[in-house]
């Protein structure tokens, strides 16, 4: 969690889904969805202050990175914090997640993360993020959102095939997870 000065802050940011980390309980449901046996290159679209990168980094090998992208310098710094060569952060927003990955040298990914709240995105940009993040999915890769409305299903099923949808109660507020593929 940010220090309590930056709290004010993030709070102005409309960006900033919320000012309180997804649980533990939250964390351990998406990453029962990832396979870490091999080595993965991972998307997270709006990690904040990074409890489920943090979760994630623990399973994860060596070979393996998380490409974490988020628009706020404040939490994009809190998340270079945490020091560990496998984490590449990057702040920006996701629309702009093509050039991202160019710069990177890597052309698909084998999980996305999103916690971006898509219910305050606009209809054309939560397009084309999903137009993104479709074009930029492995064959066999994941897309897994999480998201405090399930407005965002009807739109996933679009780009997506929802392979599973849970609600996580244990988190305040209370969250929606799916799971898609392509």
């Amino acid at each position: 969690m940010p220090k309590p000065h930056l709290i004010t802050e993030l709070l102005h940011d409309h960006k900033v889904a919320s000012i309180k980390n997804s649980s533990n309980f939250v964390s351990k449901h998406i990453c029962r969805r990832i396979d870490f046996s091999k080595n993965l290159t991972i998307i997270e679209y709006g990690p904040g202050t990074g409890a489920l990168t943090k979760s994630i980094l623990k399973f994860m090998n060596e070979g393996s990175k998380i490409v974490a992208i988020e628009t706020n310098k404040i939490l994009s710094g809190y998340l270079k914090e945490l020091g560990d060569e496998r984490l590449i952060v990057v702040n920006d927003n996701v629309l702009n997640v093509e050039n991202i990955l160019n710069k990177l040298k890597i052309s698909k990914v084998d999980y996305i993360i999103s916690g971006i709240p898509f219910s305050m995105i606009s209809r054309d940009d939560k397009n084309k993020i999903l137009e993104k993040s479709k074009s930029i999915l492995s064959k066999d890769g994941k897309l897994l959102v999480y998201q405090v409305r399930k407005g965002i299903e009807k739109d996933l099923g679009n780009y997506f095939k929802i392979i599973d949808k849970k609600f996580e109660i244990r988190n305040i507020p209370p969250l929606v997870i799916f799971e898609c593929g392509k």
